[in-house]
């Protein structure tokens, strides 16, 4: 979990891979994973973090960027 959080971290100060000629949301820690840079208007998902105990890690996580 710190380890993800601490790459997360440093990641944001890495210059951005988007296009920033376009609305996008930055890359976030949201206290359980890191989103990357994703374009406004699209979804992106991830597997649930294998760091908690209590979380399937063949499950997956919704987000859709506004």
């Amino acid at each position: 979990y710190i380890q993800t959080f601490l790459l997360c971290v440093y990641s944001k100060r890495m210059p951005s891979s988007s296009d920033v000629t376009s609305p996008y949301c930055n890359r976030t820690w949201d206290g359980w994973l890191c989103w990357d840079d994703t374009p406004a208007g699209t979804y992106t998902s991830q597997n649930c973090p294998n760091y908690f105990p209590d979380f399937d890690s063949t499950g997956t996580i919704n987000s859709f960027v506004i």
